[in-house]
């Protein structure tokens, strides 16, 4: 059984992966919940879900899945956050009675007295071997270790963690290997560099794609240019199942198992028609590039996909036969919507099946924004149903969803770090300027009680000073604009709530939000930003570097961004291979050195 649940998941994530990048985010999320169902505790599961989250812009539920994630990782992974937070319970009155070996080795590295905390680590050892008490064991070694590398003798630190090693309870201890592995590549000699590599590949191996760079590294450093090349692709390769994102072969093969409409299938990467060797596949292919004459013959089995080519040779009613047979082997919302599109006003149609498919619509309608095409399809299915008064009321939402912007200006992508205990990982979160009505006298301003969002300190005074920098720079840059940025007030909105945004990295989103506002002109979500801002002179905005670059181009990865735009003094650094592969940086990494090179990737 548990072999039929491994092939389920590997054959239904790649479904899911596409649904998701096709704006089907609701089936996916729905398939996705059958799978975690079934296996509640697996991590690629969870990963998915907030890879869901994160694209959907649910942040909150994201970094909750982050929190879970990481709080049920195997064999450690915390324990220097551990010791962080025992260090800051020092301070505190009255003082803590737990882990009393451990919190008295602290005592002693804070005072400076290196020295008396090996002593003591070396002491309480074998005292917290007899009780069991594996905590403060592991710990103590962990700070035995620490101090010895401090020492500058990674030989000893070595030593400490091979014998905490020893114990079964340790051996694949995730705290122990990552130190092991450092203090093992500072040796600097070959049997050392060896060691690391062991203890490198295990932790790649268990899924810690850190490890991965740094066994490429020492690959190279051992004069093994071809491993290295080798480590390289497979690192690829994980980072890529990581951000999940299918090959052009895996997404062809999905969309054959499952159907989605052509014209959202169409911008995706797909594999030539002529290297395909199965002829479903190469049918579905030759469809998504128009040719339905030779795609039809090989497409009985599908017939929603025959439905969409019998629809592109003319032949509506065998078309909508087609997708009626689609509707009734699954009711979802893709074969909902090709059938409610061949509808005309003068079907006849099954009644059950009628009601089966405006279920559906219905569904889809009723939580969030919904398109004009699904509110459309929804209407003509009420229309056809009797429901005029139903019909009309949707044509009218339609109308409205088409005459809103979308994206909207004022709407900006940030890369932004959120904190866990003992890890840092990035996320995209929005920025929103929006217009607001005011007084002669606020008009042009940026209304300082309107500045919205958990801000840490000082940054509410950081994004009055970017505001006025933008509006000036924007005035010398495009005076023909500038006289309706006094047509209102302005608010900003940060929506990233769950801790206090702030830092040097806000400075290029916020100014590119107030930007995409003033000049009323919208920029697309698959853009990202970040950058420290430094106001040279008028009209001069530099874009200056930040910190963890690397979780922010994951973070945009992850999101499926078209490009991230980053500062240009950190190509060189984007381009590492520090915490992303190469080859995924290049994909998307923008370098600009001004707020105006930003402004042409933006509106250029």
């Amino acid at each position: 059984m548990r072999h039929e649940a491994a092939v389920e998941v590997e054959a239904v994530v790649p479904e899911i992966r596409l649904l998701v990048e096709t704006g089907f985010a609701s089936e996916g999320h729905a398939l996705l919940a059958r799978l975690r169902a079934a296996k509640p505790g697996d991590p690629e599961l969870l990963g998915m879900q907030i890879w869901i989250d994160q694209r959907r812009g649910a942040i909150s539920e994201a970094l909750d899945g982050w929190r879970r994630l990481h709080e049920a990782r195997p064999n450690g992974g915390m324990a220097m956050a551990r010791l962080a937070q025992l260090r800051a319970e020092e301070s505190l009155q009255p003082v803590r009675a737990d882990l009393p070996v451990v919190r008295r080795a602290l005592r002693a590295v804070a005072a400076g007295q290196h020295d008396r905390a090996l002593a003591i680590c070396r002491q309480g050892m074998a005292p917290l071997i007899a009780a069991g008490d594996k905590e403060q064991r592991k710990l103590l070694a962990l700070i035995e270790a620490l101090l010895h590398e401090l020492a500058g003798r990674p030989a000893a630190a070595a030593a400490v963690l091979t014998d905490l090693g020893r114990d079964p309870a340790f051996a694949h201890d995730i705290d122990r290997l990552a130190i092991l592995a450092r203090v093992c590549e500072q040796a600097g000699d070959r049997a050392g560099l060896a060691a690391a590599e062991r203890v490198l590949a295990f932790l790649a191996s268990s899924g810690i794609l850190s490890a991965w760079p740094r066994l490429r590294q020492i690959r190279r450093l051992l004069g093994d240019e071809q491993g290295a090349a080798e480590l390289e692709r497979r690192w690829e390769e994980a980072f890529r199942r990581r951000i999940h994102r299918s090959t052009p072969e895996e997404r062809l093969l999905a969309a054959v198992r499952r159907y989605v409409p052509v014209e959202r299938l169409r911008p995706l990467s797909l594999p030539d028609a002529a290297r395909i060797e199965d002829p479903v596949m190469r049918a579905v292919r030759q469809l998504v590039d128009g040719d339905a004459q030779a795609a039809l013959p090989h497409l009985g089995g599908l017939p929603a996909w025959r439905a969409e080519a019998l629809q592109l040779i003319g032949d509506r009613h065998a078309a909508r036969e087609a997708a009626a047979e689609a509707v009734r082997a699954e009711a979802n919302l893709p074969h909902a919507l090709l059938f409610a599109g061949l509808l005309d006003d003068d079907s006849v149609v099954d009644g059950d099946l009628l009601l089966r498919v405006r279920a559906v619509l219905r569904e889809a309608t009723a939580h969030g924004p919904a398109s004009p095409e699904l509110l459309r399809a929804h209407a003509r299915c009420a229309r056809l149903t009797g429901d005029r008064a139903g019909a009309d009321a949707l044509e009218a939402r339609a109308a409205a969803a088409a005459r809103r912007r979308t994206p909207a200006p004022g709407v900006v992508q940030a890369a932004a770090i959120y904190t866990l205990p003992g890890r840092a990982i990035g996320l995209v979160h929005q920025l929103v300027v929006r217009p607001i009505a005011a007084g002669r006298r606020a008009r042009g301003t940026l209304i300082d009680e309107e500045i919205h969002g958990e801000l840490a300190p000082g940054v509410r005074r950081q994004i009055r000073r970017t505001f006025a920098a933008v509006r000036e720079t924007l005035e010398a840059l495009r005076p023909e604009r500038a006289s309706s940025f006094d047509r209102c007030a302005w608010s900003i909105h940060l929506t990233k709530e769950d801790e206090p945004s702030g830092g040097p990295s806000l400075g290029l989103p916020t100014a590119m939000a107030f930007a995409s506002a003033l000049l009323d002109e919208p920029i697309r979500p698959s853009l990202v930003f970040t950058g420290a801002l430094s106001y040279d002179a008028t009209s001069v905005l530099a874009v200056r570097p930040v910190g963890e670059l690397g979780r922010k181009l994951e973070a945009a990865l992850h999101l499926g961004a078209e490009a991230l735009v980053l500062p240009a003094a950190q190509h060189e650094e984007a381009l590492s291979g520090q915490v992303v592969p190469p080859s995924f940086a290049r994909e998307i990494a923008r370098p600009v050195a001004t707020f105006d090179e930003a402004l042409e990737i933006a509106f250029g």
